[in-house]
C-alpha cells in the first residue's frame, strides 16, 4: 500500500507536518574507567538503528470524510515497510506507536503521529550489480555503510561445497551444484533466503550471512563458480522530496 502524504482535492487534504529523521548512535557504549576520571567507548564500530517518526494531518470536508482519511493514514501506517524519501528507502521493522487527535472539531481536522522502528541505521539507494568470476574479485561497495548482498551462484561444472568469501568470511553451502545449477544466497535488508532451483536449502548453509564494509573490496568465489553480486548502498542522509511510507 503506497500513501502520498501531499494531497488536495475538494474534499480532503492530507498533508506532512511533521518529521524527525532518526537519530545516529554507536552500538556501544562509553563506560568510566574507575578511579581515574577518564571515559572509554566499548563496543563495536556499527551504528544503531534509530526511530522515524512523522505527523500527518487529515481534513475533510465533512465528518465522514475526515474520519475516513484518517482511518487512511492509520491502516498505512500498520502496513509500512519501507519509507522512501526521494530515491532512497529506510527498512521498517515495524511501528510503535500510533497517536490520534482531532484539531477543534471533526470539520477542522485530525493528526496522526506515528513512530517507526528502522530495521537499519541506513537509507538504501537503488541497486548495484556486479558480475562476479571464480577466483577473487574487487568489488567497489557505494555508500555510508556496511551491505548485505544478494548472492547468485551458477556452476560451470559440478561443485561440491560451493563457498564464497566476504568481509564476514568464508560462507559454503553443503550440497552439491550440477552444471547450470545456481544458488541464492539472498541477505538483502527485509530478506533472508537460500535457494537452489527455487527449493529452500538454508538448512545447509554453513558460516556467517555475507556481508561487504564501504569501499573497495574483495569478494572470493571457489572453483568452477561465476555469478551476480546485487546490493543496495546505505547512505545517512539522502537528500530527496518528503518521505512517503510504502
Amino acid at each position: 500500500m503506497r500513501l502520498d502524504l501531499q494531497r488536495w482535492t475538494v474534499d480532503e487534504a492530507l498533508q506532512l507536518t511533521d518529521e524527525g529523521l532518526p537519530d545516529l548512535a554507536p552500538v556501544g557504549t562509553v563506560q568510566d574507567v574507575p578511579g581515574t576520571g577518564l571515559r572509554l567507548y566499548v563496543g563495536g564500530e556499527g551504528l544503531r538503528a534509530g526511530t522515524y517518526t512523522v505527523t500527518v494531518a487529515a481534513h475533510g470536508r465533512t465528518p465522514a470524510l475526515a474520519l475516513r482519511l484518517q482511518h487512511e493514514v492509520v491502516r498505512a501506517a500498520t502496513l509500512t515497510r519501507f519509507v522512501r524519501r526521494g530515491g532512497a528507502e529506510l527498512p521498517i521493522a515495524r511501528f510503535s506507536r500510533i497517536s490520534r487527535k482531532w484539531r477543534g472539531n471533526w470539520q477542522v481536522g485530525s493528526a496522526v503521529d506515528v513512530a517507526f522502528e528502522a530495521s537499519s541505521p541506513y537509507w538504501l539507494l537503488p541497486v548495484v550489480t556486479v558480475p562476479l568470476v571464480a577466483g577473487a574479485n574487487t568489488v567497489k561497495v557505494e555508500g555510508d555503510g556496511p551491505v548485505s548482498p544478494r548472492l547468485s551462484l551458477t556452476a560451470s561444472q559440478t561443485v561440491t561445497n560451493p563457498q564464497i568469501t566476504t568481509d564476514a568470511g568464508v560462507t559454503r553451502w553443503l550440497g552439491t551444484l550440477n552444471a547450470g545449477q545456481t544458488l541464492v544466497i539472498d541477505a538483502t535488508p527485509g530478506v533472508w533466503s537460500v535457494t537452489v532451483g527455487g527449493l529452500d536449502v538454508r538448512l545447509g548453509l554453513q558460516g556467517p550471512q555475507p556481508l561487504l564494509q564501504a569501499g573497495t573490496r574483495a569478494v572470493t568465489l571457489g572453483a568452477n563458480l561465476s555469478g551476480v553480486l546485487t546490493y543496495r548502498p546505505g547512505v545517512l542522509d539522502p537528500s530527496g522530496v518528503s518521505p512517503e511510507p510504502t
